[in-house]
């Protein structure tokens, strides 16, 4: 089962809040078995949902200095694609969002963090988080892939075939040009 990026959790909370907040759902269901265990339809019924809010997978840009510094004390070995991968590091991002990210700052998913210069990391959040908020704001279906899900299709940038391969501890698929990003 694949995790759903930011943008589509945060789309999904903006598309429920208004039906859901304020009001008393008729009935509750918990698929996990863990919740039933835990009784949260017994425990919740009855009462109104306060509020319909997104956490999970935010992209944050704050404090440049700490993404900087978190990517540099991570391991300078382990490819730029799987670093941006770790919530621990940036949160929010997800696969076809590194892959989109790595591509928009021309930057090779496979080349090591600490080949990565301060201004090419910089580049890659800054490259994707008006894409993640746009796409937070209008849904997934306004996603234009410039390089996610197009291997074998040419570079929309210099024509190059896009290629795909498997990448970090969960085999990731990676879209990339080979051409332009370096």
């Amino acid at each position: 089962m694949a995790m759903p990026e930011g943008d589509t959790i945060h789309h999904a909370a903006a598309r429920i809040r208004p039906i859901l907040q304020g009001h008393v759902p008729d009935e509750l269901h918990t698929p996990h078995p863990r919740f039933g265990r835990d009784r949260w339809a017994e425990r919740l019924a009855g009462r109104a949902v306060r509020s319909v809010d997104a956490h999970g997978k935010h992209l944050f840009l704050r404090d440049t200095a700490r993404v900087l510094r978190l990517l540099r004390d991570d391991d300078q070995t382990r490819p730029v694609g799987d670093a941006l991968l770790d919530q621990r590091s940036v949160a929010g991002i997800g696969n076809l969002w590194k892959c989109e990210a790595c591509w928009e700052a021309q930057v090779d998913p496979w080349r090591t963090t600490g080949a990565t210069s301060d201004a090419q990391l910089l580049a890659l959040l800054a490259a994707v988080r008006p894409r993640m908020q746009a796409s937070a704001a209008h849904g997934t279906d306004s996603r234009d892939n410039r390089v996610y899900g197009r291997a074998g299709r040419a570079c929309r940038r210099c024509g190059a075939l896009i290629e795909v391969r498997g990448q970090g501890d969960g085999n990731r698929p990676t879209y990339w040009c080979p051409g332009c990003q370096r």
